[in-house]
């Protein structure tokens, strides 16, 4: 009677550390990608001078930065602890914006982008990946997607605000002051990130590692997954990198800067507030359809708004912003927890991020010459 009594009260411990790390995780999520600057950030390079050539191949120079440091990321992740690389992502992040907060050449954008391509790769697994393993310890690993979702929705809420907020700073005080912001906001995630706790895994030998992963990602629905992200990333990904370029082809002109600036925060934030909102009906689409029935939709949705685009009034295309924002945000948690189903070992963080590897190896390939 009194092992049974002490196990209930240890299982209920565990449940309310179990918890706690999910707050926890919840408000990392906030500020994983809290970027204040990025509406502005197209004109704050016009402004020095940087034609839209130059800022495409800044972009792929940023994902190429990825690309080399995705795999080792990963796996410095399954080794070091997860905790310790979001850490240092967000550090990363934050040093980052600040070269490209004090710079004003090619070179000096060029170069943030790099530290902003490494710090993204440090984070494209790990919180994932410790959000499995903390639920998996604590015999939970059902709830992952439910979990995943909230936490992913969270991260769009907070990236969100941050575009709000830069969007009152900039027609404040300028784009500058949204770039320092950013810096700021990085760092709190950091300190966020420190006080989670991780329990490490027992790990694979150094060497087997990425073997290990490889293997789980050969399987024939797991290669299917693979060439499916591709596409869907690459879709997503230029369509992200070209608001501001349209916005300036088509409505830019007809605003003021000033009222310009403000117009974009809240654009991005409402693009980010539908995109969490979508990634919030997850755990429910998956109750109700089955994964082959939702991923077609998604592409699908993203082509048709392409050339809806091309044809209507430029006013009619800003508002099919909104249309990407549902793939953009559900195909995350759909396409993770496809893969964290299916992968049985503890490389999964590596795995993660050999997923993400070849997104960005694709994007990066073919983005510069849409310049």
């Amino acid at each position: 009677m009194l092992s049974r009594a002490r196990a209930a009260m240890s299982q209920e411990t565990a449940s309310r550390v179990t918890e706690r790390q999910i707050r926890l995780l919840g408000m990392y999520g906030v500020f994983t990608y809290p970027f204040a600057c990025i509406p502005f950030l197209f004109f704050f390079f016009q402004e020095n001078g940087l034609s839209i050539g130059q800022y495409l191949w800044m972009i792929a120079l940023y994902y190429w930065a990825m690309v080399l440091t995705e795999v080792p990321t990963g796996m410095i992740a399954d080794r070091c602890g997860r905790k310790n690389v979001m850490v240092a992502g967000s550090l990363t992040l934050a040093a980052g914006f600040l070269v490209i907060c004090l710079g004003d050449t090619f070179a000096a954008f060029c170069t943030g982008h790099v530290i902003l391509g490494l710090g993204h790769s440090l984070l494209s697994g790990a919180p994932t990946a410790l959000v499995y393993d903390t639920l998996k310890q604590s015999g939970e690993s059902g709830r992952f997607l439910s979990i995943e979702s909230r936490i992913h929705a969270h991260r769009l809420f907070g990236t969100g605000a941050s575009f709000l907020l830069g969007g009152v700073m900039a027609w404040a005080w300028g784009i500058v002051p949204t770039i320092a912001a950013t810096v700021v906001l990085c760092v709190i995630g950091a300190g966020i990130a420190m006080n989670v706790r991780e329990q490490k895994p027992s790990l694979p030998r150094r060497r087997a590692l990425l073997p290990t992963a490889l293997r789980e990602l050969r399987g024939r629905t797991m290669v299917w997954i693979l060439v499916y992200f591709i596409l869907l990333f690459g879709l997503l990904r230029f369509a992200f990198h070209t608001y501001q370029p349209y916005f300036d082809e088509t409505v830019y002109d007809d605003l003021t800067p000033r009222f310009a600036w403000l117009s974009l925060g809240v654009l991005f934030a409402a693009l980010n507030l539908v995109a969490a909102s979508c990634s919030r009906l997850v755990p429910h689409l998956t109750r109700r359809l089955r994964y082959r029935v939702i991923f077609p939709f998604l592409p699908s949705a993203l082509c048709i708004s392409f050339l809806l685009m091309a044809a209507l009034p430029s006013w009619a295309g800003v508002l099919l912003f909104f249309a990407h924002q549902v793939p953009f945000g559900l195909h995350w948690a759909l396409v993770q927890s496809y893969v964290n189903d299916r992968v049985t070992t503890t490389a999964r963080a590596t795995a993660l991020s050999i997923l993400s590897l070849l997104g960005r190896v694709s994007f990066a390939l073919w983005i510069p010459f849409a310049g």
